[in-house]
């Protein structure tokens, strides 16, 4: 059976799916992590993402973590997506991340060999949030990742690497069309009619709580709609 394994989660909620908590401390975690998993069994892990979040989460119990804000002294720098001041600043920057994270990912196999991998494409969620899920930078993005993707499964092959490794590749979000009623927003252009589960980092938590009661009432019959990802 194959000796080693990469998880490739194409989202942003990867550490609310996996822990079911909102806190990005690693001692609030009360269950027993794949990382705990492995390193009983003498196996070595390795995170990497484009977002320091999961870094972060679990860095008690994983050897090995990396992302765009915390590279690895081997790994180059890049962008973070903090700086972006337009929008599509915003959007150039998560496609360039994306990129970041699929060539650091080969990086770190080859060098550290980890038995176990898990890693974070923050890119999709991102920009599905802030362009709305039917949106041309959407799309892009998507044939992106896709793209990058397969040159690694190549490389991967190429290399031999293939031969003993599973590679697992989820999504742990979704998004719809849907409505949006948020006066406290203000970007650089407007706001597509999709409804954005997580708005920007400018937007404090305060004025997301009082978003989400205010229009609550016209999603409630809709279950694909989450306070917890308004609420971030």
């Amino acid at each position: 059976p194959p000796k080693n394994v990469i998880i490739i989660l194409l989202a942003d909620g990867t550490d609310k799916i996996l822990t079911t908590i909102k806190s990005r401390e690693p001692e609030m975690i009360k269950v027993e992590t794949i990382f705990e998993l492995a390193k009983a069994q003498g196996l070595k892990t390795a995170v990497v993402s484009g977002k320091n979040n999961l870094v972060t989460l679990f860095s008690k119990d994983c050897d090995v973590g990396t992302s765009n804000v915390r590279p690895l002294d081997y790994l180059p720098a890049t962008v973070n997506l903090d700086d972006a001041e337009t929008n599509e600043d915003y959007y150039k920057m998560n496609l360039e991340l994306a990129d970041w994270v699929f060539e650091s990912l080969y990086t770190v196999l080859e060098t550290e060999k980890p038995n176990l991998t898990l890693v974070n494409v923050q890119s999709p969620d991102y920009i599905g949030h802030r362009f709305g899920p039917e949106s041309d930078e959407m799309k892009t993005c998507l044939k992106r990742v896709d793209k990058a993707l397969g040159k690694l499964y190549d490389k991967m092959k190429k290399s031999g690497m293939m031969e003993n490794t599973t590679l697992i590749t989820m999504a742990v979000a979704s998004m719809a069309t849907g409505i949006c009623i948020m006066e406290e927003i203000s970007w650089d252009r407007p706001m597509p009619l999709a409804t954005p589960m997580m708005p920007p980092r400018e937007v404090s938590t305060a004025a997301s709580v009082r978003n989400w009661k205010r229009i609550r009432r016209f999603l409630a019959p809709m279950a694909f709609f989450r306070p917890i990802s308004l609420v971030r």
